[in-house]
């Protein structure tokens, strides 16, 4: 059960760095902006959501998700 978390938490903090080298460069174009806080916030909700309905499988007993294909 501590797989998923520790892959979901590795994921958001690999997406987290394009929003600090936009603001690190000092480029302050809205678009870039934009896409450095969404792409972030994008990556960490799915991330999140799919976190969630991994977890409810676990407890409702599929331990192998391979079960699905």
């Amino acid at each position: 059960m501590i797989a998923p978390i520790l892959l979901i938490v590795g994921a958001v903090l690999s997406a987290t760095p394009c929003f600090v080298v936009v603001f690190a460069l000092g480029v302050y174009h809205p678009a870039l902006i934009a896409l450095a806080v969404l792409i972030p916030l994008g990556v960490a909700g799915a991330g999140i959501f799919v976190l969630i309905e991994r977890l409810k499988e676990i407890k409702g007993g599929e331990e192998d998700d391979l079960g699905n294909y």
